[in-house]
């Protein structure tokens, strides 16, 4: 992330000429690393107007069929943080129209994004029990992947979600998991992440020696890796 950062300009002048000539090869080979560095650094803004101009500059023209890089970019508009930029339900159209180009292509691995974008999307708008399936059957194809980047994300996310809906034994068993795979597996954001949820946890419980140790070591990991 760090030589992302240091030469930013060519790689969004780099993205904007993919896309300009409709390269769809180098955009599914950069959008993942674009997606997650835009996250990770808070430049959440930046992001989607890059997925912007994929999404209008990619899309189908005249009798052309979508192609599936396109439902790709269309399913990362809803970020992790962009709703503070954009409607989570117009964001919800553009995931499913990326599922079902997903579906069509039977990509496992991108019907495990959308359908965890789609969860997303509906905890964000007020319906948690809607949340809860999409989450779920997310989960299990990244499971089945042995995807396990995505899986600490997944069990922190449904790990919380259960705890908000008075779960509390099976959120904390969960977002736990999240730690332990995010400590084998070395992803320092993800691991952060995990730490300042198990920090919450700890507090909320009054165990406020554990939930400061959590916390710093969350700390002390985003200032290593320069995550913000």
């Amino acid at each position: 992330m760090d030589e992302i950062e240091a030469d930013f300009e060519n790689v969004r002048a780099a993205w904007q000429s993919a896309v300009a000539q409709r390269r769809f090869e180098a955009i599914g080979r950069a959008l993942e690393s674009l997606y997650w560095f835009c996250e990770m650094r808070i430049r959440f803004q930046e992001g989607l107007e890059l997925l912007r101009l994929g999404r209008e500059q990619l899309a189908p023209v005249a009798e052309e069929a979508p192609h599936p890089i396109w439902g790709r970019v269309m399913a990362r508009m809803l970020g992790q943080n962009s709703a503070f930029y954009e409607s989570p339900i117009e964001s919800r159209a553009r995931v499913e129209t990326g599922l079902a180009l997903a579906q069509h292509d039977e990509n496992r691995a991108e019907i495990a994004f959308c359908l965890w974008r789609l969860a997303v999307s509906a905890y964000l708008s007020g319906d948690s029990i809607a949340a809860i399936p999409a989450y779920e059957a997310s989960l299990a194809h990244y499971q089945a992947l042995d995807d396990r980047f995505y899986q600490g994300y997944l069990l922190k996310d449904l790990g919380i979600l259960y705890i908000a809906l008075d779960q509390s034994d099976r959120g904390d068993a969960l977002v736990q998991q999240s730690l332990e795979l995010r400590r084998a597996t070395g992803d320092p954001d993800g691991l952060a992440t995990s730490l300042g949820a198990s920090g919450w946890i700890m507090y909320n419980r009054g165990h406020y020696t554990e939930a400061e140790a959590y916390w710093q070591e969350s700390h002390q990991i985003r200032r290593t890796a320069h995550i913000f």
